[in-house]
């Protein structure tokens, strides 16, 4: 069994800072990556402020002879478990939050990779597990931070699929773990997709995307 990567958190960036607000509490919800539970990758949750709201990444797609799943749609679109299968799709907008994961090409048994905030994950051509798709920078911070990198996708008797730029996991590798890596925590970043592995025993475990990051700043009148 391969495992796409997972997608990306999707971003949301207001830099014309026009979204009226008051001096009263606000409610913000940060959203938890996508979770790997008994050989099922599951989605991302949302991350919110006021009425704005990012949408948690789409679950990568697995391939297990007659049963298989899909990529899942989110911010950004979870890869399919290999070339042949279909992508989840990001979230188009407007404003567009993310891309869509690699897939719908032609067959080979590598994992694609996860879509990312800036970039479609790369769909397997062969065994290898195949790239996520890149992140986008912003400097909300006031220093440069690329988020939303897409996960790698896991290989099939391969290499895995390097993370996106900016928190995406790559994916399982024949040589060593053929665990996914994953995502990083306040980046939103994919998790990387599992790889199999015959002589380790079949395949490994996925992994977590990364937890979301609501960044507040405001100009001083």
């Amino acid at each position: 069994m391969t495992y796409g990567g997972g997608g990306a958190g999707g971003v949301l960036a207001n830099e014309a800072y026009d979204h009226a607000v008051t001096e009263q509490a606000y409610s913000i919800t940060v959203g938890a990556g996508g979770t790997w539970v008994s050989g099922k990758a599951n989605d991302g949750a949302n991350s919110v402020f006021d009425t704005k709201t990012a949408i948690g990444g789409g679950a990568g797609g697995w391939n297990n002879g007659p049963s298989y799943n899909f990529g899942n749609d989110g911010g950004s679109g979870g890869g399919a478990a290999n070339g042949d299968f279909a992508a989840g799709t990001g979230t188009a907008g407007p404003p567009r939050q993310g891309y869509d994961g690699g897939g719908d090409g032609e067959a080979a048994g590598g994992g694609c990779g996860g879509g990312g905030a800036n970039a479609v994950g790369v769909t397997s051509t062969s065994t290898a597990g195949a790239d996520g798709g890149a992140g986008i920078s912003n400097s909300i911070t006031g220093a440069a931070v690329t988020y939303a990198g897409g996960g790698g996708g896991g290989g099939h008797e391969n290499t895995g699929g390097a993370g996106g730029s900016g928190g995406g996991g790559a994916g399982g590798s024949n040589a060593g773990s053929h665990d996914g890596t994953a995502g990083t925590d306040g980046l939103g970043g994919g998790g990387g997709g599992s790889a199999y592995v015959a002589a380790q025993g079949g395949s490994g475990d996925g992994s977590d995307g990364g937890s979301g990051v609501v960044i507040i700043r405001y100009k001083y009148k």
